[in-house]
């Protein structure tokens, strides 16, 4: 289902899949990568995302993030966050959850990240390919299980900085890119791991 979500910057374009047992409550947020380097909701790390997510039980909200594709705005770099915020602020408001999950791939890693700060706890973080190092993902408690899924030949992921992260679960995935290229078997099968842990 196709739809839209008020933001800070206008309406945000959105997609609503939901799991096979809906009313289990179970939700995730998913943020997608850079803009300016094509990220969109349709991003196909997303898809593996959201197939280890939904066969968790978990329904899976997608969103475009402000100036990207039918979303208003235009891009900023960091006002994204409140993009996110708005997206969990949205899902608890309309589907009152029993869980929410918040992931993010790449830039929207940070993203997510980013918007712990201003909203409440999520029952779990789940970051792929977070550019620890590259990018700024300050210190922070989020009060919840953070899981960090990388492919330890990561071009844009400081792996030392990443399995050094305080409060971070990190998992890495044997020769695998930052695009995880030719391998997305094996990212489902490591988020699905992970998930079910």
């Amino acid at each position: 289902m196709q739809f839209h979500i008020p933001g800070p910057a206008g309406n945000l374009e959105a997609v609503l899949t939901e799991a096979a047992n809906p009313d289990d409550g179970h939700y995730a947020v998913l943020c997608h990568p850079h803009p300016r380097f094509g990220g969109s909701m349709f991003d196909a790390v997303l898809d593996v995302a959201q197939r280890a997510l939904m066969k968790n039980g978990v329904s899976c909200v997608r969103f475009n993030f402000r100036g990207v594709g039918a979303s208003d705005g235009v891009h900023d770099g960091e006002a994204e966050a409140d993009d996110v915020a708005a997206v969990v602020a949205w899902v608890r408001a309309a589907k009152s959850p029993t869980s929410v999950v918040l992931a993010g791939y790449s830039f929207g890693a940070v993203m997510a990240w980013t918007a712990l700060d201003r909203i409440d706890p999520p029952d779990r973080v789940l970051l792929i390919a977070p550019p620890v190092g590259y990018m700024d993902l300050p210190s922070r408690s989020p009060g919840c299980p953070v899981d960090a899924v990388a492919g330890d030949a990561d071009e844009f992921v400081d792996i030392n900085a990443l399995t050094a992260w305080e409060g971070v679960q990190a998992h890495l995935l044997g020769g695998c890119s930052h695009f995880f290229t030719g391998q997305y078997q094996e990212l489902e099968q490591r988020l699905t791991s992970t998930l079910d842990g």
